[in-house]
């Protein structure tokens, strides 16, 4: 769970650099207002 669009991204690039980690992206969820991570 993250605040922003920014720190979603930030962990997916950090998630890309430490593991293999190809398709990640981040939504806004519109149930809590927050930024999740998904593979789909």
């Amino acid at each position: 769970m993250y605040n922003s669009l920014i720190e979603a991204n930030d962990a997916i690039e950090f998630l890309r650099k430490t593991k293999y980690v190809k398709e990640l992206s981040a939504y806004k969820c519109t149930v809590c207002g927050f930024w999740h991570l998904t593979s789909k």
